[in-house]
């Protein structure tokens, strides 16, 4: 997470986050987050998620989608 957070300024991190895996990195860490209870982990994944660029055939794959409407009916 820390290495993270070093390079959140640069635009070029987010497309590269994604492009590599950055999206199923991100399901594992919201559901463990989620099942741990961990609520401001949940909320800066979720304001990092939006950063991301948003691709529906990635997020449908995955499943990120389901686990992000589930998320929303609990908060």
């Amino acid at each position: 997470m820390e290495i993270l957070v070093n390079h959140l300024s640069e635009p070029q991190f987010y497309l590269d986050f994604a492009n590599f895996g950055g999206y199923r990195l991100m399901k594992k860490w919201l559901k463990r987050a989620d099942e741990e209870k961990v609520i401001p982990e949940l909320r800066y994944l979720v304001q990092f998620l939006r950063k991301l660029p948003f691709d529906s055939s990635i997020i449908k794959s995955i499943e990120l989608g389901k686990l992000i409407k589930r998320l929303q009916k609990i908060s």
